[in-house]
């Protein structure tokens, strides 16, 4: 069973779809308002598609991705959702103090918290909380979405988005500090490559899990960074460019041989970004080449039945689009996301297409198993809506800065 829909949007002849544009500004209240009543800022639990309700203040689809849904309204859309951006702020931080933490990932450690309040609230208590998770480095995870990566997202984020924070030279250091354990980890003859989980023995390529994310994250921090590693870096995009498949899509893991998969997890959705950072850092055409190749494999099995999250559906599709615009600044990467937009906005058939994918792993067939969550569910969807009205500001949710 094929994994997506054909895309039949029209190729693009130089005009924009400014009525997706539109529609969006109508629905845009609509939709933050069904996010309000279903999945109230003041959250402090998980909420899957059965109704259940779990304590977890996880970013990735937990009550903390209601913290980043409403600090990206608040600071992107409108100033009348303060109050919904502190009542997110007072439930994850009681949640995620009150919780052991283990991991250190943006996405799912209490790293992610503490950034995104340190940043809303100028507050430098949760900048030294956030210092004070580095204890847990020995026994951390690699990767993005549990580890060391996205420690390192913690850190730029407060950097980036505070700029005069009190405390920088000691971000800074603690930055390199993290970078520096993250290559000598993965270190493999002046490559970076990385188990996931650590001694599973499987090395893993995508944005979440592998050296795709991790390159990204070095990428971001690179003007911080005392060591650039810069040829490191090539030599590993130049690895990972060397395992693609004639598509130009990207295997989820060393050894794949199936190309199949086009998400943020697994695929040519989370290396888009990465490799548009990496034409930027390089002015190496290469790397651009290799980032619109895949841009290209998006465009044509993008539109995925598994659903319209960021993670692993159609809106982190079409993120990757707004990535190679910003690059490019070409209007044919823009007009793509806009139409990706509007196939999820208008077209039936995609709907039903998605309502009725069998999937074993979901708890219902074409519900997201968090349906209001940021990077399953509708609050990833409206922030793909709403960075579509100002494109060149747009960031990939928690990948990129």
């Amino acid at each position: 069973m094929s994994r997506y829909v054909i895309n039949n949007s029209p190729e693009f002849t130089g005009q924009l779809l400014s009525g997706v544009t539109e529609q969006i500004r109508r629905e845009l209240p609509t939709m933050i308002s069904i996010m309000e009543r279903e999945y109230p800022p003041r959250s402090d639990y998980q909420l899957d598609s059965l109704g259940n309700k779990k304590k977890r203040y996880s970013i990735y689809t937990g009550s903390g991705g209601n913290l980043y849904f409403y600090y990206n309204l608040y600071t992107k859309y409108s100033s009348e959702y303060k109050s919904c951006l502190e009542e997110a702020i007072i439930a994850n931080l009681n949640s995620c103090q009150s919780n052991r933490n283990t991991t250190l990932g943006f996405l799912t450690g209490r790293s992610g918290i503490y950034a995104i309040t340190a940043a809303a609230s100028k507050t430098i208590k949760y900048v030294e909380d956030l210092c004070r998770d580095e204890n847990l480095i020995p026994e951390s995870e690699n990767e993005l979405l549990n580890g060391l990566a996205g420690y390192i997202y913690s850190i730029i984020f407060i950097i980036d988005r505070w700029s005069d924070v009190p405390l920088r030279e000691d971000l800074i250091a603690l930055l390199n500090r993290t970078v520096d354990e993250l290559v000598r980890r993965g270190n493999n003859y002046g490559m970076l490559k990385y188990e996931w989980p650590i001694g599973r023995g499987k090395y893993y390529l995508g944005g979440a899990h592998g050296s795709i994310g991790v390159i990204m994250m070095l990428l971001q921090s690179r003007k911080y960074l005392q060591n650039h590693y810069d040829h490191v870096i090539r030599d590993t995009l130049r690895y990972l460019l060397s395992l693609r498949f004639p598509s130009g899509n990207f295997p989820s893991s060393e050894g794949k041989t199936r190309d199949d998969l086009v998400h943020f997890c697994h695929g040519a959705t989370g290396a888009v970004p990465m490799l548009c950072q990496a034409f930027l850092a390089f002015q190496d055409q290469n790397y651009l080449d290799a980032a619109i190749r895949a841009g290209n494999v998006i465009w044509e099995r993008g539109l995925i039945k598994k659903g319209k999250g960021v993670c692993h559906g159609i809106s982190g599709n079409g993120y990757a689009f707004l990535s190679l615009y910003k690059a490019t600044l070409d209007n044919l990467w823009l007009y793509r996301a806009q139409c990706f937009a509007d196939k999820m906005l208008n077209d039936q058939n995609l709907n039903r297409e998605i309502e009725n994918y069998e999937d074993s792993q979901r708890l219902v067939t074409g519900m997201p198993d968090r349906p209001f969550s940021l990077m399953e569910g509708l609050a990833g969807n409206i922030l793909f809506y709403l960075d579509l009205l100002n494109p060149q500001e747009a960031k990939f949710p928690a990948y990129e800065i």
